[in-house]
Parts: C-alpha cells; structure tokens; sequence
C-alpha cells in the first residue's frame, strides 16, 4: 500500500513539473507536458498503484489541466474510434471459446498424437496454448491453460522432478502464448492497435497479409523456442500410466454441443470473410469481427451472454488500448514523434537495410517491453517507424509488425502480467527465466529481421 501511494506521489509531481517545464529543442511546451504525463501514466501501471480503468480516466482529466489540450471534448477526440467496439467484440469471441470445452477437446488431440515421453505433454500444452492465443485474447489463454499445467503436474510423486518440469513447463507457456498472440489480428489488442497505426498514416494491411507474414515466422520461432527450451531446462518423464491417466482425465463427451457447432460456424465463416475481404471492398474487417460478436450473443446462439461480457477485461482492456492511442495521437501532434523520428535517422544509415532495421527494432522492443506496460512501446514507436521507414524507402509493414509482434514477447523478466501468474507459484526463479530470454530475443531478432528482408524482395 505504501509503495502504492509512492508511486501515485511521483507521478502527480511528475505532471505538475511536466506542466511548467518549457519546450525542448524541437518539441513544443505541449510535447514536454505530453511526455510527463506519459511517464506519470508508465509509472502508475508498471507500479499498478491504481486500476487500469481509473488510471485511464485520470489521463483524459489530465490533458485539459497540463494544457495539452484545450478542452476535455478535445481530449475525448483522441479516443473516438472504431477499435472501442472492435477490440471489445474480439475478446467477445475469445470468451466464447472459453466457455466452451473446444480448448480441452484441442489440448486432449495434441496429447493423443504426441511421443509419449518427457517431451510430448509439454509440447501439446505449449501448442494447445499457442493456437489457443491466435484467437483468445493472452492473459484468458495462460488463465485458461494454466488448469491443465496444474493438473499435469500433480501427477509427479517426486518434488524435484515436479519442480524441474514445472520450470521448463511454465516458462514455455509464457513464451507459447505471447509467439501466438502474434498468428492473426485477434490474437493481441496491440496487433489491433498497430493496424490502427498503419490506417491512419494511409498503409492497410489485411487480415490475409497479416497471417501470410506472421505464421510462417511463428513455425519457425515456436521450433527454435522448443529446441531452446528443452535444452537449458528439460522436462522430466511419466510413466505410460500416468500419461494416460493425464489423457483420460481430460476426456469429453465426442459429440460437440450444439453451442460449440454455432460457435465453430460462426468463426469459421468470420475466418473466410476476412480471408476474402482484401478482395471485395465492402467487406470491412472491423464490421465482419463485430458481427461475429454480436451474433454470438443473441438468442438461439448465446454462446456467450452480455452479462458475461461486462464482467469480464474487456472494457478494461478496450479503455487501456484507447487511452494510449489517444496518448499516441497527442505526442503525434505536440510535434514528440517528428522528434523521434529524426532520432531514428540521425543514427541509421541514410540507406540501411530491411534486416538491420527490424533486428534492431525487436531488440529494442523487447527490452523496453520488460520494463514498460506492453501497450505503451507501440504507441510511441510505431509512428515514428511508420515515417522513418516510409523516408528510407522500407515497406512500414514489414518493420511495424516485428513492433506489434515483440510488443507481445516480454519474456526476459518476469514483470509482465502473463509471466507473473506463472513467477510466483516457486518452479522457477528469474534467472532461470533470463537465460532462455535472452537467447530468445536474440533469436527472435535475427530470425525476424531474415524474414522480413526476404520479403522485402517480393513485397
């Protein structure tokens, strides 16, 4: 409680100081104040001093009284967008799905077909966690999986084994579940954001475009994580009983429900719509994901209800993803994200190459992502990457998914909200996390940056 009052302290000094400061070279008085309160913001989430929801409100009063802005209306205008009921209806179908038993049915088939040895079950959850966080929001998958995790590990007798596997286990989840938030759209509201991004400085990118780059690129990280993984801290065996006694205790009835035959029909026809829209321009991805939610949740469907939806995170989350993109916008018009760009030219070469940027940007990204709330390294970047790019002749694309997809992969520190549901049950310490991370990141960014140089040569 009393770090809790620190850190609410620091960061109205912080917006106090931030309203008086005078401009800085190249940025305007408004783009200091914007900076403070952006600061102030980081401070009460990495701190979680106050509810998302709260934090957010604090920062559209704040606007008007530092003198960014004239007004609250005007503030305001920063958050009226489309992805408000976007973002919500997406975590809609997530729910949907988590109110199903489709995401034990898939985790019962990958266990099924898996070598039945120390490495198998893990890998079936990991993937199960993967595939399941291309359309569920992150933070429900690891909730979610984290059942069969438990439930896994209970069937060792022996502490050490138990705590060997669990380490490997969980730290793979972790990792699992932010590589698949990346496969489509869906997957993460900062994919949603940064398409936003791309919109409005006039670069679309279609569904179809996002999963024709990024699952290609998730196969090949998701193989390397495995190996490396696996190799710094390897699972320990079951015997054949205990594997299918795993097995049998995560049977479901074979027929799906009536529900689940809705919910599949429904997404698997969102899933061809949006597969198909590039092609057919009255079909807007944000209508089509909308419709789904909502057809979700009417009668004679209702594989999930309202009453469901407004208890759940995604108002928090759909506010959370608004209030930095209303942030993005105002440092975009203070004249800060000029300044970062020509930060970014000033020490680039005048024409650096596709791999060099990208590899570079997921290091960055990374780093900065454990030590800051994941949503606030995009909306500050992805602007400013958009413009630098766009000056030397690089397609954005190509560097601004890498952002959206490193925004996801926190996974050098435990400080991330995916990580700390899994930190604090004792399998494994921060170094043991540090290692595998470490050695991720620096995979990640070669791998990325190879990849998206060699589509630069047909893109």
């Amino acid at each position: 409680m009393k770090k809790n009052y620190i850190s609410i302290l620091i960061s109205l000094f912080i917006m106090v100081l931030g309203t008086f400061l005078p401009s800085i070279g190249p940025i305007s008085e408004k783009g200091v104040s914007a900076i403070a309160l952006t600061a102030a913001m980081v401070l009460l989430l990495a701190a979680q001093a106050l509810p998302i929801g709260v934090m957010c409100f604090i920062c559209i009063l704040a606007q008007p009284l530092m003198g960014i802005t004239e007004s609250l209306s005007e503030s305001a205008s920063y958050w009226a967008n489309y992805l408000f009921f976007f973002v919500i209806m997406a975590f809609n179908i997530g729910l949907a799905f988590s109110n199903t038993s489709l995401p034990r049915r898939m985790l019962l088939f990958m266990l099924q077909r898996v070598k039945k040895d120390a490495r198998g079950p893990v890998l079936a959850i990991w993937l199960t966690t993967a595939l399941l966080s291309g359309i569920i929001a992150n933070f429900a998958v690891i909730a979610l999986m984290l059942a069969f995790a438990w439930e896994y590990l209970s069937l060792f007798d022996d502490p050490v084994k138990k705590k060997k596997t669990g380490r490997c286990l969980l730290i793979g989840m972790c990792a699992s579940t932010e590589l698949g938030g990346n496969i489509t759209p869906l997957g993460s509201s900062i994919n949603i954001m940064v398409i936003n991004f791309l919109n409005d400085c006039g670069y679309s990118i279609s569904y179809a475009k996002w999963i024709a780059i990024s699952l290609p690129l998730f196969v090949i990280l998701f193989f390397l994580m495995t190996r490396i993984l696996f190799a710094l801290c390897p699972p320990e065996a079951l015997n054949q009983e205990q594997i299918r006694e795993c097995i049998s205790s995560n049977q479901t009835s074979a027929a799906l429900t009536p529900k689940e035959k809705k919910l599949l029909l429904i997404v698997s026809a969102m899933m061809i719509l949006l597969l198909i829209s590039p092609f057919i321009p009255a079909l807007k991805s944000e209508l089509i994901i909308v419709a789904a939610g909502i057809l979700l949740m009417l009668p004679g469907i209702e594989a999930v209800t309202y009453d469901q939806l407004a208890k759940s995170e995604a108002f928090t989350q759909t506010i959370y993803i608004c209030c930095f993109i209303g942030l993005a916008g105002i440092l975009s018009s203070a004249g800060v994200v000029d300044a970062i760009t020509a930060g970014f030219q000033s020490i680039m070469p005048s024409r650096p190459s596709v791999f060099a940027v990208v590899a570079l940007l997921c290091i960055l990204t990374i780093v900065m992502c454990n030590f800051l709330p994941a949503a606030a390294v995009p909306s500050v970047l992805t602007v400013p990457m958009i413009t630098f790019c766009a000056s030397v002749r690089i397609d954005p694309v190509l560097a601004v998914i890498p952002l959206a997809m490193c925004s996801n992969c926190s996974w050098i520190l435990p400080l991330d909200p995916i990580s700390l549901l899994t930190y604090g049950k004792g399998y494994y310490t921060l170094m043991d996390m540090v290692k595998p991370g470490l050695l991720l990141t620096a995979v990640t960014a070669a791998v990325t940056g190879g990849w998206m140089a060699l589509l630069s040569l047909f893109i």
